[in-house]
């Protein structure tokens, strides 16, 4: 009949017609959406396989994953984390105690020629015979074979650390033994605890991780004082002053913060695949509204697969790896150059890594070539007392110091210079021309300033 509607059939109003029009629309734009994000994706990640297949052209990793394959774990009987871990741990609540700070920087305030005060030297050895059990430990663990730690590379940001703190406390129990034996005239005990010291910089030499690498030289650091400070007062026998000479001859690895930026490399391109490590405020979204952390990490990551800054990242770090191979001045310009050409580039409106990895891994270039400063001038020192033992008076000048004392003379790491060496009635004086690659006659001066890196051994009294 007409006009009647047949039964079960819905009219089709127009409204409905545009609804699923603009329901195939949405449909449609999500399809091309996802099909040009997929695109941008398939083509970043295209570009950085690309870079990172010649990277590991060149026998290097490139994730976490390849970075613990690299290093694997140690035995548990090569774990340091055994030995110097456990020696730590009884430390941990003196180290952070006021009286022991003030206590150490007194220690570090006393004048080069004056012996330590009596009181000072009464709390010393009592705190040494307080920690009898942890020294112990620390002077065996330096005459086993060289152990190292259990990093776990492979968890990438997560990888588990040893306490930094703890280790830096356990070099400076060695120190006190050191000192208070050097008071006493005890050489062999001194010795003992300065190449256990030594020591130390087995466990951390290989690690591939800056902050591990910057612990390890100021522990080296720490040696090279404990050295200085030692030699006028300890009468180190012929035999001794060779050991120690050895022993701080190991520890120069012109590879090691190379490394570090392997390492590193590695390790900053997993933020990229995780940005909340890059952004920590990604991961307290969710508290606000659950999921939109995630949501937020996605887009982050999207967006900078879609800018370049991965590959970016991976040419820079690439290009400072390669630079850390370079003597100090050369390896300084490249990084400079870096920072110029960096600050030339456009930038995205999210945290850029590279805006800030240059600079920092500058500063570990530099902090490596003024501690390598130091192990020279300390290997030097060494040979000058050799050569006064055997010739009853230190050389005139550096250079009598080869080939009978040392293979060859040692270099300034800021010029390819000798050291610059000088003899006087109350000492003698060895040091470089620092960072800002001027001589200043070898004048101490704060060491963080980029003065002189001066080594100074007065007479013993």
């Amino acid at each position: 009949m007409n006009g009647v509607r047949p039964k079960g059939k819905r009219r089709d109003y127009p409204w409905r017609r545009w609804n699923r029009r603009l329901l195939l629309g949405v449909v449609c734009l999500a399809v091309l959406i996802g099909l040009a994000v997929a695109g941008v994706q398939w083509r970043a990640d295209s570009s950085l396989q690309k870079r990172m297949e010649a990277i590991r052209a060149k026998g290097e990793p490139v994730t976490p994953e390849e970075l613990a394959a690299r290093h694997p774990a140690p035995s548990k009987e090569q774990d340091a984390g055994e030995s110097y871990g456990k020696a730590g741990e009884s430390l941990r609540e003196d180290i952070i105690a006021k009286e022991y700070q003030a206590r150490m920087r007194s220690l570090y305030d006393t004048r080069l020629k004056n012996h330590i005060g009596e009181e000072l030297l009464q709390w010393m050895e009592a705190y040494l015979a307080g920690q009898a059990d942890a020294l112990n430990a620390l002077l065996d663990a330096a005459d086993r074979p060289p152990a190292r730690f259990n990093l776990d590379l492979s968890r990438g940001f997560e990888a588990p650390l040893p306490n930094l703190l703890e280790l830096r406390g356990s070099a400076q129990l060695l120190q006190l033994e050191a000192f208070v034996a050097a008071e006493k005239g005890e050489s062999e005990r001194a010795a003992r605890a300065v190449r256990a010291i030594l020591a130390m910089d087995h466990t951390m030499r290989d690690a591939p991780l800056t902050i591990m690498q910057m612990i390890r030289l100021a522990l080296r650091s720490m040696a090279c004082e404990s050295i200085r400070r030692t030699l006028p007062l300890a009468g180190y026998s012929d035999g001794q002053l060779l050991l120690l000479g050895r022993a701080l001859a190991e520890t120069d690895d012109p590879e090691a913060v190379t490394r570090a930026f392997i390492g590193e490399r590695a390790m900053g391109l997993q933020a990229f695949e995780r940005p909340e490590y890059m952004i920590p405020d990604l991961r307290e979204a969710d508290k606000w509204l659950p999921g939109a952390g995630s949501l937020a990490s996605g887009v982050v990551r999207l967006s900078l697969a879609a800018s370049g800054e991965r590959e970016r990242y991976l040419d820079i770090m690439t290009r400072l790896v390669e630079a850390s191979r370079f003597p100090v001045p050369e390896a300084m310009e490249q990084v400079r150059q870096l920072e110029r050409e960096t600050l030339a580039t456009a930038r995205t409106l999210l945290p850029s890594m590279t805006d800030w990895i240059i600079p920092s891994f500058g500063r570990c270039i530099l902090q490596l070539a003024r501690n390598d400063a130091e192990l020279r001038c300390a290997m030097a020192a060494v040979a000058v007392e050799r050569h006064r033992l055997a010739r009853g008076a230190p050389p005139e000048a550096i250079q009598e110091l080869v080939p009978e004392f040392l293979p060859g003379l040692p270099e300034d790491p800021f010029d390819g210079e000798p050291l610059r060496y000088s003899n006087d009635n109350d000492g003698y004086t060895l040091y470089s021309i620092g960072m800002d690659r001027e001589d200043n006659g070898g004048v101490p001066t704060d060491t963080n300033s980029g003065d002189d890196v001066v080594f100074r051994v007065g007479r013993g009294e």
